[in-house]
């Protein structure tokens, strides 16, 4: 499922995707590093405990 959403954002134009997730999400970490994303340097608070952001080039 995660590559059909990757492939119908590169044809709608988009180069480049971001997302964040709970930075002790290890389980969602893991995947989204498994599919393509990589860890950027950029964090963020968010409802009490910190963000990291994901990025991945289409």
């Amino acid at each position: 499922m995660i590559q059909h959403a990757l492939e119908e954002a590169k044809h709608a134009g988009y180069v480049r995707l971001v997302l964040w997730v709970f930075e002790g999400n290890e389980r969602a970490r893991r995947f989204y590093e498994t599919h393509g994303f990589h860890l950027t340097e950029r964090k963020q608070e968010n409802l009490g405990a910190t963000e990291v952001m994901y990025e991945i080039t289409l």
